[in-house]
């Protein structure tokens, strides 16, 4: 802590010198109609202070925007066009060291000809279409919560009805729902899991492949969302990368204990406005140590990732963008023969190795015809690949006796098209369609030292697809009512199993501080690949596969609630909800194992033949009480009360692995200005959280000490549950601007009073003891970062 102490005051004292107060900005962007993106001209901008309005412009043919020498603060922008619903934005933040871009997509009036006043502080959902159960975030947000660490994923579980499964990991648990029904999509691709050290068949990892500073405004769902979105059945992550500045190159520098990182943007050819974005971070626990700060393992984590985006107008056409992002992430972690009880990570009594690598490039042309139709056509293809080998420890702590290893390789080919068509001023439909090809290369093989033999519990190698397509109709009849519905088909050809799901939903504005809301919708997923190419021996001694034919689970997804504006900068929302889960695999013997069970952390379950006909359900309510940034100060308040429970083949109701009952956040932020100039801004922070324990087993020591891991009773899965986590979370830093250049610098104390929260049980195969594994005590982490 001293050396951390030492960074913080030498960066404040290099750089606090006397600033001027006279620093200025430039505010642009473009503004577009929000179903067919044609661009809006002579629409008109607004930028207030505390009310007052300081400054304004039209914009131009193209239409684009640009306001010059605003002084570097906090605004509300407001933005009118006739013929559409006026749009507010709060708290745009201008810096220096780069441009402010701001677009702004305007949704269409039920009147033609007059503009309607429907504020919207908190955040236009990009998907008009999500009416419920759905947030619109931006980069900022990603940044401002403490000890989100710059991970859209971790700064999800801030938000009502969505917790973390562990510190190691950034798997989300939705409502109760296993995380991975998670889906992520990334300019219109639905793609593998974008995570560093990702285990296959999840959707989680310890690091987030994505950067957040290319990210423009992005949508995260948690239920019943619209008819787009398909092979997922708790929430959708649907992202969106930035354009870069079509008319200054900008850069940013970042250092921090996670690893270095830089980004560029700028024009690639200025008449154009043609623009790239580019990032590249790199990242290893060697860091770490240099600062004393220990995970409690032997071994050095590294990691890499790499995004950008090429975007090119073309004028009278429409446009045409390239994308791409990749991560490789390796870890060797061994058992040095230390007290057991220190690990965080990893198994003890185990050597492990383990890696994945990620790889999604795509291009985009789109085209607006008119002011009535838009469409987009994607070409992307998906690479993705994890491995692990663990190796059992002697009792000589120096021999090593092989126990598994997997390596999964899936590569996938995506078309996605997708249109929408104004067929009213009140009327609006979209369709769409995707194409999946996937080449699958599994092997997981574990070695049985009786039989001297390694069996592949897993095997294919061989080609699938997947067809998807949608549809869906939105009707607005008044200024205070919209209602949504639509369609959605689901195939996958491996198995011919499939999946027609209807989708619907209202929003009704009461008055003016009032809107309530329902939603409705039939969801389903694939299962994680390796579960349908598990093999066992028939009588003849020939493997078989008894789980191909294994179908989509499925959910019925039911919301209301309500959103009540307490005053221009606060509100409370409510949501209830329920989910019955039906068509999910169980094990054809009487068995409590279930498909809602998996997917939140680095390990694998190989079930025994499976059907479809197991249940469970999911209901709760999700409160948020939240006071945007205004005035330097926000806070968000959120608390889920939820049960979450199955029943599988040996016909038993039981708790899910996910089952918390209760979940708590309390967050708060707040900025100092220092100084005349006010060039200098304190930070502080912090985030609470309290959430149910987790569920576990007893443990089976015969089938433990057979299998060399822990193994529970399967009678008594789930009957215990350890004690309830907490943690306290606090940030202090400053923001210091300049003429040319901005700073940042954080410090995130994670876990101040080192609340060993458990994180499970493992195993000791040469003791055969059980030990208690916590997640993170104490972490410091610091980022520095210089926008110029």
């Amino acid at each position: 802590m001293k050396i951390l102490y030492k960074i913080f005051l030498l960066c404040f004292c290099v750089i606090q010198a006397n600033g001027q107060n006279n620093y200025t900005q430039i505010l642009k962007g473009s503004i577009i109609d929000k179903d067919v993106k044609y661009p809006l001209i002579g629409a008109t901008v607004k930028v207030y202070r505390e009310q007052q309005l300081i400054a304004g412009g039209k914009s131009n043919e193209f239409g684009e925007y640009k306001i010059d020498s605003l002084p570097l603060q906090r605004y509300t922008i407001v933005c009118t066009y006739v013929g559409y619903s006026e749009r507010t934005i709060e708290n745009v933040e201008l810096n220096s060291g780069k441009e402010t871009q701001l677009n702004i997509e305007l949704s269409t009036s039920s009147t033609k000809m007059k503009a309607v006043v429907v504020q919207n502080k908190k955040g236009s959902i990009n998907n008009e279409m999500a009416n419920i159960s759905a947030r619109n975030f931006n980069p900022e947000a990603a940044s401002r919560y403490v000890a989100s660490r710059d991970d859209i994923a971790r700064m999800a579980t801030n938000f009502a009805g969505v917790r973390g499964s562990d510190d190691s990991r950034n798997d989300i648990v939705i409502r109760g729902n296993s995380p991975n029904g998670v889906l992520w999509r990334v300019e219109g691709l639905d793609i593998s899991n974008p995570n560093h050290f990702a285990s296959f068949g999840t959707t989680g990892g310890p690091v987030n492949i994505i950067n957040n500073k290319l990210l423009g405004n992005s949508d995260f769902m948690t239920g019943a969302f619209p008819a787009d979105y398909g092979n997922g059945i708790s929430g959708v992550f649907d992202l969106k990368l930035r354009n870069g500045n079509k008319d200054k190159h900008e850069f940013t520098a970042q250092i921090g204990i996670l690893g270095l990182e830089a980004t560029a943007e700028g024009p690639i050819h200025r008449k154009s406005g043609a623009s790239y974005t580019f990032s590249y971070r790199y990242a290893t626990l060697a860091i770490m140590n240099k600062f004393g700060i220990n995970f409690g393992a032997d071994g050095n984590p590294s990691y890499q990732d790499v995004n950008f985006k090429l975007n090119f107008p073309i004028k009278k056409i429409g446009n045409f963008s390239l994308f791409g992002i990749g991560g490789k992430s390796d870890i060797s972690i061994y058992d040095n023969g230390d007290d057991s009880s220190k690990w965080t990570y990893g198994r003890a009594g185990r050597d492990i190795h383990f890696g994945s690598r990620l790889g999604v490039v795509g291009a985009a042309m789109q085209q607006n015809i008119g002011k009535i139709f838009y469409h987009k056509l994607t070409l992307g293809t998906n690479l993705s690949k994890s491995y692990s080998r663990y190796d059992t420890v002697g009792n000589d702590n120096i021999s090593r006796g092989a126990t598994y290893r997997n390596q999964f390789i899936v590569n996938k080919l995506m078309l996605n098209y997708i249109a929408t068509a104004r067929i009213t001023h009140q009327q609006t439909v979209k369709a769409g369609f995707t194409l999946t090809g996937m080449d699958l290369n599994l092997v997981d093989s574990n070695y049985y030292p009786d039989q001297q033999i390694w069996y592949n519990e897993a095997e294919f190698r061989d080609q699938t697809s997947m067809v998807q397509a949608f549809a869906a109709w939105q009707f607005k009849p008044n200024e205070s009512l919209k209602i949504n519905a639509g369609i959605h088909y689901l195939r996958f050809i491996l198995n011919q199993s499939q999946s027609i799901e209807p989708r619907a939903g209202i929003s009704w504005n009461v008055h003016p501080k009032l809107q309530l809301n329902a939603g409705y919708g039939l969801h389903s997923n694939l299962q994680p690949y390796y579960i349908y190419f598990l093999q066992q021996p028939d009588g003849s001694g020939n493997n078989y596969q008894p789980n191909l034919q294994t179908g989509l689970s499925k959910s019925h997804h039911f919301i209301i609630g309500g959103d009540y504006t307490l005053n221009p900068t606060m509100h409370i929302k409510v949501e209830t909800y329920y989910q019955h889960l039906f068509n999910l695999p169980q094990e054809v013997k009487g068995s409590a194992y279930s498909s809602l069970n998996q997917g939140a952390s680095f390990n694998f379950t190989f079930p025994d033949p499976l059907n479809n006909k197991g249940k469970g359900y999911n209901a709760g309510v999700d409160i948020t009480l939240e006071k945007f940034f205004s005035k330097y100060f926000y806070y968000l308040i959120t608390t889920s009360i939820y049960t979450s429970k199955y029943k599988s083949s040996d016909n038993v109701w039981r708790n899910t692995d996910f089952n918390g009952a209760y979940n708590l956040n309390v967050l708060a932020g707040k900025e100092f200005t220092l100084g005349k100039a006010k060039t200098t801004r304190l930070v502080g922070g912090f985030k609470f959280n309290l959430s149910g324990g987790k569920w576990y087993t007893p443990i089976d020591s015969a089938l433990s000490a057979q299998k060399k891991q822990y193994e529970g009773i399967d009678a008594e899965t789930n009957t215990l549950q350890f004690a309830p986590y907490h943690r306290l979370d606090i940030r202090v830093g400053f923001k210091v601007n300049r003429k040319r250049y901005h700073h940042q610098f954080s410090l995130d104390l994670i876990n101040v009073y080192n609340q060993k929260n458990t994180l499970g049980l493992s195993y000791i195969p040469k003791t055969g003891e059980v030990v208690k594994e916590s997640n993170l005590g104490f972490l410091p982490l610091f980022n520095w970062l210089v926008v110029f």
